[in-house]
């Protein structure tokens, strides 16, 4: 008759361990590629903002719409201004955002953002700054409550580094250029 050779605890575990330890390396791998697909995700949502910006452009002289506004029937701010411009309440809203902060405050209203708007850039025209490639439009600055900052010497304090330790800038020209924390350049009035 003959014998069946089978494992052994011991082969067992040490199977399962091993399988244990690849796993492990493996894991920091995968959190790092859904990252990087996040920020992906941030920087085409930056750039279909851009698109809207440039359209509102051209349908108003050329002028960029304010960051916030008082006016009638109240307070009117960027994301309502470009709205008609991209039709989808979720495209200023940063996924690696809504991820950390689990469910996004205010995620359900319309104009919403987890992004800030350059107020320097207020009711100007895009003509009015020749090097559009330095200047910053719109950025991962979320203000909580009205989706504004204005850029000064500071900015770096007032930038999220959300995305492996930098952010997702939207420039005037409508380029977007992630950029590490350190090593910012450009500010808005250049």
């Amino acid at each position: 008759m003959k014998s069946h050779k089978s494992f052994t605890l011991i082969e067992l575990l040490v199977v399962i361990s091993i399988i244990v330890l690849l796993l492990s390396m493996l894991m920091p791998a995968l959190n790092k590629t859904k990252e990087k697909a996040r920020e992906i995700q941030c920087m085409n949502n930056l750039k279909q903002a851009g698109m809207a910006f440039i359209n509102y452009a051209g349908d108003n002289n050329g002028f960029l719409p304010y960051a916030y506004a008082n006016g009638t029937p109240g307070w009117y701010f960027w994301p309502q201004n470009i709205y008609p411009y991209y039709n989808n309440k979720y495209l200023l809203v940063c996924p690696t955002r809504v991820k950390i902060a689990g469910a996004y405050a205010g995620f359900g209203e319309l104009y919403q953002t987890t992004y800030a708007m350059n107020c320097n850039l207020n009711w100007k025209r895009i003509e009015q700054f020749p090097n559009s490639t330095k200047v910053w439009l719109v950025y991962e600055g979320w203000d909580r409550t009205f989706g504004w900052r204005q850029i000064e010497s500071t900015t770096f304090q007032k930038l999220d580094i959300i995305h492996n330790g930098g952010a997702d800038i939207l420039y005037l020209d409508g380029h977007v250029a992630w950029r590490k924390y350190l090593n910012w350049e450009g500010i808005a009035n250049q």
